[in-house]
Formats: structure tokens, C-alpha cells, sequence
């Protein structure tokens, strides 16, 4: 499974990263799978602030990712 990462994550970790995909894992499964993988952005990560998109739709927390090639991980936008 293909992960890309903007903002900061992407400053973090670089534009994408792959990952073997765990079954039936959910959102929630894999943001905490990638923090203990990556501890120095695991709060990042982990915070309810950045949303997760999977087939241009942004997807809840309890989402399965089983059968998806790309999830995308976006921090908040701000602007005016």
C-alpha cells in the first residue's frame, strides 16, 4: 500500500512511503502501526487534526483499508 504524506508528515517522512497492507486494517490500525514505527512523528500521526483520504473521499477513523493501492494522510489548511 502506497502512503502519501503532505505538510509536515511529508517534511517528516518524505513524499510516500510503502507499506505491506495488514488484512482488514482500519484507519485508527494504521495510524498506530506507522507512530510506532516512526515515534519522532508518532503525535502527528496519531492527531485527529490531520484526516486521512482514501479514493478522493476523506474517510473516518474506523474506515477498512483492505483492497486500497493509495492512502493519503493531510494536514490541517489554513490560509485567507
Amino acid at each position: 500500500m502506497k502512503i502519501l504524506f503532505f505538510g509536515m508528515l511529508r517534511d517528516a517522512l518524505g513524499d510516500e512511503l510503502e507499506v505491506a497492507p495488514a488484512g482488514d486494517e482500519t484507519v485508527a490500525q494504521l495510524r498506530t502501526r506507522l507512530a510506532r514505527l516512526y515515534p519522532d512523528v508518532a503525535r502527528d500521526l496519531l492527531s485527529p487534526r490531520i484526516r486521512v483520504c482514501v479514493a478522493d473521499a476523506i474517510v473516518g477513523e474506523d474506515f477498512r483499508l483492505g483492497g486500497h493501492d493509495h492512502v493519503e494522510f493531510l494536514p490541517p489548511v489554513s490560509g485567507g
